[in-house]
């Protein structure tokens, strides 16, 4: 009699405890997205306005130019997606649309190609991130926004909030926003992924 009633009052403290620690656990997964997003956010918007050698920002400041970066990271190597828009970058000493791929043994030394100093950059800058995907939305030299997620691949991640032309994010209509439709909490998509935004967009 006395184990069963052990084994109930268990099974009570289970029912309490688990879900508290999963929402400590789902709360901490966000809170370390978000603050990854804005580390990225402020890193990429740092290279951007670097000088070149003939003193030049790496990306143009001129109207119309803008660019949305696509970055994963697997076991610590970077791969920067060829940009869409070369024209949005000076070409006076780098090459931009080619795709590169980032390790502990590339060089900026002697790099020619803007995705690659990039990668070397961003790899220095956030050397603890190990796995992730990111997406960043730059305009003219400024990097708007960010999200960030370690739960998959561009292609695998759905349901992604929107990058404006001249905002950081853009609802449905086109309209600047600071929400997102998460899934029942700031911060979770509607496949369950945690994603990471900067500047954080709340719930919708």
């Amino acid at each position: 009699m006395e184990l069963i009633v052990t084994i109930a009052i268990f099974a009570v403290i289970a029912a309490i405890l688990v879900p508290t620690l999963l929402g400590f656990t789902k709360s901490a997964r966000i809170t370390s997205a978000n603050r990854t997003a804005s580390e990225l956010k402020k890193s990429i918007a740092y290279f951007l306005t670097k000088a070149d050698a003939y003193s030049k920002n790496y990306m143009r400041i001129s109207e119309g130019s803008s660019e949305v970066f696509t970055v994963t990271v697997t076991g610590g190597v970077w791969t920067v997606n060829a940009v869409e828009h070369p024209d949005a970058f000076s070409p006076d000493t780098v090459t931009w649309g080619h795709d590169a791929t980032v390790d502990e043994n590339t060089s900026e030394v002697g790099s020619t190609y803007g995705e690659e100093l990039l990668g070397i950059y961003l790899r220095k800058s956030l050397s603890t991130l190990k796995n992730g995907t990111l997406q960043a939305n730059c305009v003219q030299g400024v990097c708007l926004s960010v999200w960030y997620s370690a739960d998959g691949t561009p292609g695998e991640i759905h349901d992604l909030p929107t990058f404006g032309a001249t905002d950081a994010w853009v609802d449905d209509e086109g309209n600047p926003t600071d929400t997102h439709h998460w899934n029942g909490t700031a911060g979770v998509n509607s496949d369950g992924m945690t994603i990471g935004t900067a500047p954080a967009l709340s719930i919708a």
